[in-house]
């Protein structure tokens, strides 16, 4: 008799994630923030991560870090947090 093991298949990653403004929503994962977080971001932010789409992996990835230590140091439960 010969066993098969489980299928060692790699995963697919997930279609999305946790909205990083802490408000609790799923966001489809080409998009950073859902709707109303991504308004919170300053002007400079969301621009530069446009910007950088697609032109400069790196560059994109770096200002992605950008945004996510923004919203941990400014948003809470997808409010801005009085600094």
């Amino acid at each position: 008799m010969v066993t098969v093991a489980n299928s060692t298949r790699p995963k697919r990653p997930a279609s999305t994630h946790s909205c990083p403004g802490d408000c609790g929503q799923q966001v489809p994962r080409q998009h950073l923030a859902c709707r109303s977080c991504w308004y919170l971001l300053p002007q400079e932010l969301r621009e530069e991560l446009t910007r950088l789409y697609g032109r400069d992996r790196i560059a994109h990835l770096g200002a992605v870090g950008d945004c996510l230590i923004w919203f941990r140091e400014n948003v809470k439960d997808g409010e801005l947090v009085a600094g």
